[in-house]
């Protein structure tokens, strides 16, 4: 996985919202601040349209939601830290207070995509790694806590 994919201004904290989607849109929102992506409610759309073939809920109050829609523009993966836990389809049926983003755009849907969901899977068995992210209230360190680790991928 490219560094180049996350970056310490694609880490927002201490957001508020009170559903899964709220913080998707809150998402599709910074993604097109950020110029990831062209259109907010497309961006939207294609997480919600992801969202529907399954969970994208991990376990320990972590999710990975992602989307390949026409308005991605390159490809990023944003953090978002809810200030409260949300209720999401998990694998241990358990809220989500962390989403970890994945924006692809739809012609490099492929292999990358799935690199960087596994990486992301991977690093998500850590108990070290989970534990940082989820003690962490800075983008700085959540930054730092995942750029080590894809470097070490």
């Amino acid at each position: 996985m490219t560094k180049e994919v996350i970056k310490k201004e694609y880490i927002f904290t201490g957001i508020e919202v009170a559903t899964k989607e709220e913080a998707l849109r809150a998402i599709a929102e910074r993604a097109v601040e950020l110029g990831l992506c062209r259109d907010v409610e497309e961006t939207y759309e294609g997480f919600m349209e992801r969202e529907s073939q399954g969970p994208t809920g991990m376990q320990d109050g972590f999710a990975i939601p992602h989307t390949r829609c026409e308005s991605v523009i390159q490809t990023g993966i944003v953090v978002m830290k809810s200030t409260k836990e949300l209720e999401w389809e998990s694998f241990d049926g358990k809220p989500v207070q962390i989403m970890i983003a994945l924006i692809v755009p739809k012609e490099n849907y492929g292999n990358e995509h799935i690199q960087i969901l596994a990486s992301l899977s991977r690093m998500l068995m850590k108990q070290d790694f989970r534990r940082k992210l989820t003690e962490s209230d800075s983008a700085e360190e959540i930054f730092e806590v995942i750029h080590q680790a894809v470097a070490a991928e």
